[in-house]
């Protein structure tokens, strides 16, 4: 799975195969973002550096505070269905570090944008995060109703500002 994402981000991010050529190889927009869990009310709070390598394909790494901090980052795969909104599946991964122990996060989501102006972007982004197995994270009881991260993997809706 790793090398057919490292070929398609390889084929769309170079120019010479790209239908557009963008404006520039290395443009950055920061995204702000807040919204919750679904399935129980658990506030998350986030802030992201999104570095577009060509206008298919995009890096975000970026810290999210649900419950805890999570240090991570996406590969973001850009599709533009008009010019002002943009689909964009990514995939990526991260670390939480709580006290002592550190647990790996697996994310999954799609971004949906629409350009207001220039580079000021709207967005709406579902998540699924999936905490690994061999760590467990208790956050303590009663804390937003997080006992144990690792018994339901948080399904997230945020949304947000990029610029």
């Amino acid at each position: 799975i790793t090398v057919l994402f490292a070929a398609i981000f390889l084929f769309i991010s170079c120019y010479t195969f790209a239908q557009y050529r963008a404006e520039s190889n290395s443009i950055k927009n920061w995204e702000i973002r807040m919204g919750a869990e679904v399935n129980r009310w658990v506030p998350s709070l986030g802030i992201a550096l999104n570095y577009n390598f060509s206008e298919y394909a995009s890096l975000a790494p970026e810290i999210l505070l649900l419950g805890s901090p999570i240090l991570g980052g996406t590969l973001r795969l850009n599709f533009p269905i008009t010019k002002r909104l943009k689909l964009s599946p990514h995939v990526g991964g991260g670390l939480t570090p709580v006290g002592f122990l550190v647990s790996t996060v697996g994310i999954v989501g799609l971004n949906i944008s629409y350009r207001l102006s220039g580079y000021v972007n709207i967005f709406i982004e579902p998540r699924l995060y999936s905490y690994g197995t061999d760590k467990i994270i208790s956050i303590g009881s009663g804390f937003w109703g997080i006992d144990n991260l690792n018994e339901t993997n948080p399904f997230l809706v945020t949304i947000g500002i990029s610029f």
